[in-house]
């Protein structure tokens, strides 16, 4: 560890756990939320995330350490999974960007990313990260505008972006089903349209990232205009 990444972990984490400490210290959370906040910020100041020449830099600190805070929760979870699966870590995707990316780790498919928090995992997919290739500079791409919106998302929204998130998703099943039976086609694939990819939240960032609709979208279910130009990820 150099001097500059010790010293930045110790100032964030401090500075994090201050913050925490202020606006918890009326209610329930008042100890364990600076030791997450502390916790987050020794983390991300050690990787040096933050941009910190940059406004969104401390407003991505200030929102991890309070109303983002189940998101930093979320995040040290995955950095954790990461840690114990022999994660490899993307400091060229990662260092002053305001979030943390891991190449591989856990994922709901190959080719799909999954961000806790500020971290992404399964950056890579099965399409790769290397800039030479049109293929990988593609991907380095969908994890800056779509995975870096969700990390954006779960800090603005805070506690009640898995609420909203998972109640869209459970509300949408019997909705979609419904879907199906008037209009017939594979029901998997109207319950995914409808279920994840019409989820407002996957909808923004496909759309941040103009690539819509993705592969395996049922049209006729599917929200909004297409978007035209990139290819798939």
């Amino acid at each position: 560890m150099t001097v500059a990444r010790r010293s930045e972990a110790v100032a964030v984490a401090v500075g994090a756990a201050l913050l925490a400490a202020a606006v918890f210290r009326r209610t329930r959370l008042r100890f364990v939320a600076p030791i997450i906040a502390g916790a987050g910020g020794a983390t991300a100041g050690y990787r040096r995330i933050y941009r910190w020449s940059s406004p969104a830099g401390w407003a991505a600190m200030a929102l991890d350490a309070t109303w983002g805070l189940p998101g930093t929760v979320a995040g040290l979870a995955m950095q954790a999974l990461q840690v114990a699966t022999g994660g490899t870590y993307r400091e060229d995707l990662a260092e002053r960007q305001n979030l943390h990316v891991y190449e591989d780790g856990p994922s709901l498919a190959a080719d799909f990313a999954l961000t806790w928090g500020n971290v992404v995992s399964n950056a890579a997919g099965r399409s790769g990260l290397d800039p030479g290739t049109e293929v990988g500079r593609r991907r380095r791409r969908f994890v800056r505008a779509h995975e870096g919106l969700h990390v954006w998302q779960q800090r603005w929204f805070g506690p009640l972006y898995p609420l909203l998130y998972g109640s869209w998703t459970v509300a949408a099943v019997p909705a979609a089903t419904v879907l199906w039976l008037r209009r017939g086609g594979s029901w998997r694939r109207v319950v995914t349209t409808v279920a994840y990819y019409d989820n407002p939240f996957e909808y923004w960032a496909y759309r941040n990232d103009r690539y819509w609709p993705p592969s395996g979208v049922d049209l006729r279910v599917a929200w909004g205009p297409r978007d035209r130009g990139l290819t798939p990820v």
